[in-house]
Parts: structure tokens; sequence; C-alpha cells
């Protein structure tokens, strides 16, 4: 604190002699602050912020003692936008497609936000017709093929599918059931470019995200990554041996509500700008029940 407002007070006397200074520190909404540190200063940290912030000004500061990285000062300024950590599994920093999770130190090159942070701070929304409840499948149709372009090439650049809700609109009736995302990553081989960061791992991947948050610039509710896959998964079905199918845990569906079921991916091409996508909900975890045959794909899974 003692930092930010003694670098306001130096700015405040120079903005006195500045016009140009001094009409930029009048604001009226909230203020992201990033305050870089200087050698001297004896902090064990390389970045600290606040996070999902109440106030009228958000801090961050950098330490420089370690050499500075795009990442760490995007990081950084994006616990100031309300955004947690981006997590695999039981790992706090486990999600390689984030900077806000395992983004490795990558120089200049831009490592750009997954697709459910990249929503929830407005940066990126739905293909057209990529917002899916319950109430857009039913038994007789419960398949969709969509094509997903790469996220450094439109701002319409995922799928949101949430079995658990009977419609998009707030107030609408809903369980507890996992909302995904759906994006396609590709690495920019311009120098700076969007995701010109992205590891060869990730390059011309399908991934596929867990995220129950909203766009509530307080909500700070954390990312998980599910699968990444290009066209194979690294998390996948095993009664699929091509390994391009990816299946969600299973809630019982009800009838009543029309809400629950289970929800398989499959990826059907990938190539340099977009990849092609089955979404396909399944009514029933037994083989020949109303629902489930089009996802099991012919297979004997009765369990």
């Amino acid at each position: 604190m003692y930092w930010r407002i003694g670098a306001d007070t130096q700015a405040q006397k120079l903005a006195a002699s500045d016009p140009n200074l001094s009409s930029i520190l009048q604001w009226s909404q909230r203020r992201r602050v990033m305050m870089i540190l200087p050698p001297e200063t004896k902090c064990n940290f390389n970045g600290i912020a606040d996070a999902s912030c109440v106030g009228s000004i958000c801090r961050s500061f950098i330490n420089t003692k370690s050499p500075l990285d795009v990442n760490v000062l995007f990081h950084e300024l994006q616990h100031n936008h309300g955004l947690n950590h981006a997590g695999r599994n039981e790992l706090e920093y486990g999600d390689p497609t984030d900077p806000m999770g395992d983004s490795p130190a990558s120089g200049q090159k831009v490592h750009c936000h997954n697709a459910p942070y990249n929503w929830r701070i407005g940066w990126a929304r739905p293909i057209a017709g990529g917002l899916l409840t319950a109430a857009n499948f039913t038994p007789a149709a419960n398949r969709f093929v969509l094509t997903i372009p790469a996220s450094g090439t439109t701002d319409m650049n995922m799928v949101i599918v949430n079995m658990g809700s009977s419609s998009p609109q707030a107030g609408a009736s809903f369980i507890t059931y996992p909302k995904y995302f759906l994006s396609f990553r590709v690495r920019n081989v311009t120098f700076g470019g969007y995701d010109s960061g992205l590891s060869a791992a990730i390059n011309q991947a399908v991934v596929i995200h867990k995220y129950d948050g909203t766009m509530n610039d307080r909500d700070a509710s954390k990312s998980t990554l599910v699968a990444i896959g290009g066209p194979r998964f690294d998390s996948f079905d095993p009664a699929f041996p091509a390994r391009d199918v990816w299946t969600g845990p299973f809630t019982p569906f009800n009838s009543t509500s029309g809400l629950g079921g289970g929800l398989r991916v499959k990826v059907v091409s990938v190539g340099p700008s977009s990849a092609v996508v089955e979404v396909c909900r399944m009514y029933s975890q037994t083989e020949g029940k109303p629902g489930s045959a089009e996802c099991q794909a012919n297979l004997d899974r009765d369990w």
C-alpha cells in the first residue's frame, strides 16, 4: 500500500505541470496499478497481485530481482481482473494452456487465456450455435457436429455445453453439473502473436475445460483443464482405441426436469485454422436405451 501511495503522491506532483499526466490520473472506474519494484526490494516473490479486488484500485507488484517475463506481467495483471489460477487435477497451476496456470517462461512469446477465462472477462464468446444447454438436445437428436476456429483467429472461438441448465437465461432451472468449454488452440508463428508461446503439445489441439463460474468480475472461480486432444486426447475414453473420444462423468438423467446425462466429445478432424468436433449427450449408460446408441458408436458397453 505504501508503495502505491508514494507513487501516487509523486505522480500528482508531476501532474501539476503536466496536463497529459493529469488527464491520465483522472479515473471514474476501477483502476489497475502495476508496481515495478526495484532490485533492492527484499521480497521472495516474482509477482503478487490483488485477486478479485473489491476496491477502486487493484494492485500488482513485480519483483525485478528476476528477469522480467511477459507471462509473469500478464499473470499478475489478470489477477486484477479477478481471475484465479488455472489448474488440472490437484495441481494449483496445472493448466499449461493458460498463463494463470503452468505457463512456461517464453520470453516475449504470448501465451493467451483458455476459453473459460476469455469468456469470464468478456474477451471471447461462443461460436454461432455453440452455447448448448439441456434444451438443445433430445433423445432422438442428441448430437451436434461443430466447427471451432482457432482461438487466435476470431473472438467467437469456443463451444460451451451445460446440460445441468435448462436455458442460458438467468433464472433457468438447473442442477449441480459441470459446465464444459471446448476450444481449439493453434500456435502462432508470428513473433508476439496470439498464442505464439504455445508448446508443441498444445499446437492444433482441441482443449476441454470445466468452469462453473460466471462473467461477474467479482467471481474468482477456478478453471480446470480436463483434456487436450489433437486429435488424440491425453485423457480419453478407453472404449475408443483411437483415443479421439473424451467422455465426462455421468449424472443420471432426470426425465421430469430434462437435466443431467453425460457428455461425449469426439475429435472429427483438426487443421491449421479450425477443428471439427462431435458433441453427444448420453441419456443412459446402457446400450439400447433412448439417446445412448449414437454416443456408444455400436460398442458393447452395458454398464
